[in-house]
Parts: structure tokens; sequence; C-alpha cells
């Protein structure tokens, strides 16, 4: 509405495409008869039974029971040794990437923020790895230093590997255990399920430690064969 129109109200019936499909002007009295049908009608409806709220979010399929060795987030349950088993493993992948940038650095003569943000430029660990040896196949540093650090980039994809069949997988929670379903679309096995336990994180998490040691030691060579002294 608006002054000097009398009280005459625009009627817009819009489509489920948003698009106008009816436009209409209604006087004061035409507004005032429709709005009375509207809660006439509206009070004539019959009311829905009650339904109990339920929260889904981030529910997998399958819910551990609860107890001492258990705790929920967000309506779902987990197994509190293997979650935090995972925490660690988050940790201990970020450890590994700013060694690997650290690598990077080294080995290209790049400064740390640009192998920072080479590093970062993609998002798939083979391609970072790939970069990386491309680099060293025509760096002056010895045979030697080069077959050590290939060495260490083969261990470092072995256990990112094993880090994604873990984490991309597809999460269930059955006979009391978490499980998860990697995907290997390129094997004759397509599919396999992974049974997630404690131990086998933090086995994982030790190889990653492992990693980090190597790395480091191969950032020591290539720093001792660019200064001798």
């Amino acid at each position: 509405m608006g002054n000097g129109t009398g009280g005459v109200v625009d009627l817009l019936l819009f489509t489920p495409g948003d698009e106008t499909n009816y436009a209409t002007l209604l006087s004061a009295e035409g507004t005032w008869q429709l709005a009375n049908a509207l809660v006439g009608a509206a009070g004539s409806i019959p009311k829905l039974p009650p339904v109990a709220p339920a929260n889904v979010a981030g529910q997998m399929a399958g819910k551990p029971p609860k107890g001492p060795g258990t705790q929920t987030y967000f309506d779902q349950t987990y197994d509190t040794a293997v979650i935090q088993a995972l925490g660690v493993l988050v940790i201990r992948v970020n450890l590994l990437d700013q060694k690997l940038i650290e690598l990077s650095a080294a080995v290209s003569g790049l400064k740390l923020k640009q192998a920072h943000n080479q590093y970062y430029s993609t998002a798939n660990m083979k391609a970072k790895l790939d970069s990386l040896r491309s680099i060293l196949d025509v760096s002056e540093l010895t045979e030697d230093i080069i077959r050590q650090i290939k060495s260490v980039l083969d261990f470092v994809k072995k256990v990112s590997d094993r880090r994604n069949d873990l984490i991309h997988g597809r999460w269930s929670y059955r006979s009391g255990k978490h499980r998860t379903v990697k995907y290997s679309p390129n094997s004759k096995v397509k599919e396999a399920e992974i049974t997630v336990t404690e131990k086998l994180v933090l086995n994982l998490v030790e190889d990653y430690g492992i990693a980090h040691m190597r790395l480091m030691s191969a950032i020591s060579s290539v720093a001792i064969h660019r200064n001798p002294s």
C-alpha cells in the first residue's frame, strides 16, 4: 500500500521458479475479505500429530552404545580412543606438510614462504611429490642425496595413501566397531572394508613420525652439501 492509493494492494502470485504468474489489484474491502477468508481456511486445517524432534546431523550408519569409552558429538557417539588417535593423526599430517615445504625450499633454493605457496598450489599429494622429484632431477645434488630424498618421498606417498584410504572412505559403525570402505576404482577389487581401531590409527601415526624424521635427515643432507663448512 502507498499514500494516495486508497488502500489498494498489489496481489502477486508466483510460480515455483519465482516468476510472476498472476498479478492484480485489490481494494481495501477486497483485501479485508481475502484476509478473513485465509484466516478461516487456515483454522479449518486439522492439526498434524506431534512428532518427536530428531537431530540427525553428522550421523553415521549405526550407533555405538554410550559408555565410559565413548563420546557424543552432534548426536553421534564415537569410540573415544579412536577419535583421539585420529586427532593425533591430523596433527602429524600437518607437521609432515611443514617438513615437505622445508625440503622443497632446501632443494629448490626458494624462500620458505615461496615454497609454502608452491606446495599449497595443489591439494593432490602425488602432484606435490612429483613436483619435488622433478626439481631433484635438475639439481646439483649428489646421486646419493637424490636417491635418499626420493626414497623418503616414496615412503611419504605410501603413508599418505593409507591415510586417504582411512579418511576418505565411507564410514559406518557395526558390531561394536568403526569401519570405513575404501575405494580403488582402478583395481579388480573396487571396494575394501577397513576396521578402524586405535591400534590401526596409531600405527599410521607412528609411520608419519618416521617419515617426519627421514625428511629432517634429508634436509640436513642438503644443508651439509650446500654448506660443507
